[in-house]
């Protein structure tokens, strides 16, 4: 299950250094949600693949590399940065924030499934995010 994965992306992110990434393909059958989801403009953080990432400390920024000419790019793949020092991840964390609170306001037609997933994940996320930083004055 999801355990074994968090454990070794945990102990794989612990090597990545302050700036530094990691990178994982969603093109796999199992990373579909992912896909769809960031396909349908789901913040990155909101996906399984992000979580997966961002539990490997590697979640303070995303760039998704879905490259549709084909060729020889290899499969779609989702890059996770770790962050430079505590002021860039307070500085990401609190626009991180903000990017899921506004997806978890969306009322627009996501797909069922993809918004089962994808939801408590971004709830969750934006929970330790004000955990972690405080809840921003409104």
């Amino acid at each position: 299950g999801g355990g074994l994965a968090v454990g070794v992306v945990q102990r794989l992110g612990a090597l990545i250094p302050p700036g530094g990434h990691l990178m994982a393909e969603y093109d796999s059958p199992g990373r579909v949600i992912t896909a769809r989801a960031l396909y349908l403009k789901v913040p990155p953080q909101a996906t399984p693949l992000g979580a997966l990432m961002a539990a490997a400390g590697c979640g303070v920024a995303f760039k998704d590399w879905y490259i549709s000419e084909g060729g020889r790019e290899g499969p779609r793949k989702l890059q996770g940065f770790r962050a430079l020092d505590r002021e860039h991840s307070l500085t990401r964390g609190m626009e991180t924030m903000a990017t899921l609170e506004r997806f978890l306001d969306r009322d627009d037609d996501i797909d069922w499934d993809v918004l089962a997933q994808c939801r408590p994940i971004a709830q969750e996320a934006l929970t330790a995010l004000r955990e972690e930083f405080g809840t921003p004055a409104a």
